[in-house]
């Protein structure tokens, strides 16, 4: 278009299908027409000369009926179900955020009920004078505050934050607060049991150290105890050598040496010493290769060897486990000495 001067663009009217409006447009059809001075958003043009559209006016029909009022409604029902749709989504994450809130209070109303009973358990150990003077269950127990208290630490950062918006989230809330429970649940456990053998030691008419001893063929042993001053050991683990172990050698073979492997501090069952850290217990010598390691054969029969051992191990059998003493004290009856200098 010679002579046009400014930016063109395109209009479009929408007016009803009327026999004279259709006259009228078909008429100013192509015909040059120029209206207005142009503006922006940003002001008029800093043109001191007006600006003029030129256009000329073309005319086409909604042949495929785009403007019809089925298709406006159409339209306007599609956008309609799409907003819906959008607020239906929001509604519907709203929900699953709420759910799993509320998911994670009752996760942590459980673990502050369980505290609750696991302190109960702690405060009856330590309520108890005889137990609190039995070190390994003093230790025990204080291991035991630890792990309660750290339960009620996580929960309460958890209370604070309550960020859980997500499946994963909420997972690794859940993952985090098993993995304390069960370890808090372990040494609280653990803690008891030593209290009520302690309790049981003090409460029942056993025998004292001496006259198990004795009583069970371990006389050589005891004399090696008195001469050693470990007459008066109570709340421990002994590995008993019987009689027979000493033949040849006297009680000289039975050195000072061999009293870190053969006394344990805190009474176990033979089934705890089993149980407890993958079967190894660690005995009064602080070397880790004089770790002691339980083992039960498929007839139930126990056996105790060094950690350290070289081939052939220094293995003794449990000839009557789990005799009951005065004290606290558990004795194993074995059959064989266990020397220390002899594990490589």
């Amino acid at each position: 278009m010679d002579g046009m001067r400014g930016p063109t663009f395109n209009l479009m009217i929408q007016f009803k299908h009327n026999p004279d409006y259709t006259k009228a447009l078909l008429t100013l059809q192509d015909k040059l027409m120029c209206k207005g001075t142009l503006k922006m958003d940003i002001g008029e043009v800093d043109d001191p000369n007006e600006e003029l559209f030129f256009f000329p006016l073309q005319v086409s029909f909604d042949v495929k009926g785009y403007f019809s009022a089925a298709m406006v409604d159409y339209r306007e029902r599609l956008e309609r179900q799409a907003r819906e749709e959008i607020v239906k989504r929001q509604l519907r994450k709203g929900r699953e955020e709420k759910k799993r809130a509320r998911k994670a209070r009752e996760i942590i109303k459980k673990c502050t009920s369980l505290v609750e009973k696991l302190t109960l358990d702690l405060s009856l150990i330590s309520s108890s004078e005889v137990c609190m003077k039995h070190r390994p269950t003093e230790l025990c127990h204080d291991g035991a505050k630890l792990a309660v208290e750290k339960i009620t630490d996580t929960c309460r950062n958890y209370q604070a934050s309550m960020v859980v918006v997500t499946e994963k989230d909420l997972a690794d809330m859940t993952k985090t607060l098993k993995k304390v429970v069960t370890h808090a649940k372990k040494c609280v456990k653990q803690a008891v049991a030593l209290a009520d053998k302690v309790m049981v030691a003090k409460t029942m008419a056993l025998p004292t150290l001496e006259r198990a001893l004795v009583d069970n063929g371990c006389e050589l042993f005891f004399e090696r105890l008195v001469a050693s001053g470990y007459v008066d050991l109570e709340g421990v683990t002994l590995l008993a050598p019987v009689d027979d172990a000493f033949l040849g050698e006297g009680l000289e073979g039975f050195d000072e040496e061999c009293f870190g492997v053969h006394v344990i501090d805190g009474p176990y069952n033979t089934g705890d010493m089993l149980q407890l850290n993958g079967g190894y217990t660690q005995p009064r010598s602080e070397n880790e290769r004089h770790t002691i390691r339980t083992r039960m054969d498929l007839g139930g029969r126990f056996t105790f060897w060094l950690k350290g051992d070289s081939e052939p191990r220094r293995l003794v059998k449990a000839i009557k486990p789990d005799v009951n003493v005065g004290g606290g004290t558990v004795v194993h009856v074995v059959d064989k000495i266990l020397h220390p200098s002899d594990a490589l």
